[in-house]
């Protein structure tokens, strides 16, 4: 048995003989408590009182913690642990914060770092993202994330394009940009993109130019027509397919979005998902306005009606629902299912 189980089970055996043991795991609160499955759901662990502790927040991330660290090789722990450290109120040291959260990317990556060493090279090389992603028959946000976090590379995705120019480069671009071409046109010239251009014009000092839409923002006027023109237009099924494989958000449940995680209102949606979902059934499968304002009226729920469009898109799906079902109940944040 190796020191951080014998840590763990230590700190279970207390809580146990402080708060004692349920009959059965149930969605009931204690104040200030959670029920906590000594054995993971996932690892068999039963529903069984036996199998059930009653602890703290801080203690619950701890004991988490202690799991993962006891069971190197087990993905689902490290993610649990990372879910318990982003909980509102829990205080854990900047080390155990930074394993955590890196274990659980790293856990995550579609690439080894084998593999990403390897896609850095490529990229040093000329060769763009998508050519890299065909390669490791992936996408190119799972060549970024990778490349990013194994060799610390600022990946843009498309290589040259995208790249900053050199000293000579910029001149070229600052004389052809007095001469009264665009950015664009500059940078089709350079075989470089428009921010590029504009970047290097910056860091000359050099003033825009007033007039036209080439680094310069719209006018109310101009917002209007676009607004007015764009009515009723939605993204095609193509676009909507590349925004969703390019998503910083791929592969990550939804109160791991770093926006929600330091937001206590919009956590405690997903930690109350369980009650929003019957809730939803009871009136009839409604929208997320209706739901929204429900959910203020019954739980005290006072967040954006953002979190609620998610989740009615989650309830539609069952595949989704099923996933997230077993994700809460890792967690504690879901009873289990008759």
């Amino acid at each position: 048995m190796n020191h951080y189980l014998k840590q763990y089970n230590r700190m279970i055996e207390k809580a146990v003989a402080k708060r004692g043991q349920p009959d059965r795991y149930n969605t009931q609160r204690i104040s200030g408590l959670i029920q906590h499955h000594i054995i993971p759901q996932y690892l068999g662990g039963s529903d069984d009182g036996t199998n059930i502790v009653y602890l703290t927040n801080q203690e619950h991330c701890e004991a988490h913690g202690l799991f993962a660290k006891a069971n190197p090789d087990d993905n689902q722990a490290y993610f649990a642990w990372w879910r318990m450290v982003n909980v509102d109120g829990v205080i854990v040291s900047s080390e155990d914060y930074g394993t955590a959260r890196n274990e659980s990317i790293k856990r995550r990556l579609l690439l080894s770092e084998a593999q990403a060493k390897k896609a850095d090279d490529m990229y040093r090389k000329g060769l763009t993202g998508r050519e890299i992603a065909v390669e490791f028959e992936c996408n190119e946000q799972a060549v970024r994330n990778a490349m990013q976090f194994y060799c610390n590379t600022q990946f843009k995705g498309i290589g040259k394009r995208n790249a900053k120019l050199d000293e000579v480069e910029s001149t070229i671009a600052i004389a052809e940009y007095h001469e009264g071409k665009t950015l664009s046109q500059i940078g089709e010239r350079l075989g470089c993109s428009a921010t590029a251009v504009q970047y290097a014009l910056e860091q000359a000092g050099v003033a825009r130019r007033k007039g036209g839409r080439n680094g310069m923002p719209h006018t109310d006027a101009t917002k209007k027509k676009i607004a007015v023109a764009n009515v009723g237009r939605s993204f095609t099924g193509k676009t909507r397919l590349l925004m969703s494989a390019n998503s910083h958000m791929k592969g990550r449940l939804p109160w791991e979005n770093p926006s929600t995680t330091s937001n206590p209102n919009a956590m405690y949606v997903w930690q109350q998902l369980e009650s929003i979902y019957g809730l939803w059934l009871s009136l009839e499968c409604c929208g997320a306005a209706k739901l929204h304002k429900a959910a203020k009226d019954n739980f005290g729920i006072t967040c954006s009606i953002r979190p609620f469009h998610t989740a009615i898109a989650i309830f539609k799906d069952k595949n989704k629902l099923a996933t997230v079902i077993i994700e809460q109940q890792s967690i504690g944040w879901w009873s289990k299912q008759p």
